[in-house]
């Protein structure tokens, strides 16, 4: 490949897309059954500290320091 069509995946976008698509009907499905057993307080606390440590991430908070793309 050359340098200007490997910045132009396109199947590996799609990849990342679908991959996206997944984890977001995942945590749909997730908080409909944790819903019916814990309050919502409960859940949006667990979701946010989730999110927080995600960030934490030293990987992910070089990459977001960068103009370019981590993949």
């Amino acid at each position: 490949m050359s340098i200007a069509r490997e910045h132009e995946n396109i199947s590996r976008a799609a990849s990342w897309l679908m991959l996206g698509v997944v984890g977001g009907l995942g945590l749909d499905l997730a908080a409909k059954e944790l819903l019916q057993t814990y309050p919502l307080v409960q859940f949006v606390l667990l979701r946010s500290s989730i999110a927080i440590v995600s960030c934490c991430d030293p990987a992910a908070v070089n990459c977001l320091s960068r103009r370019s793309l981590c993949w």
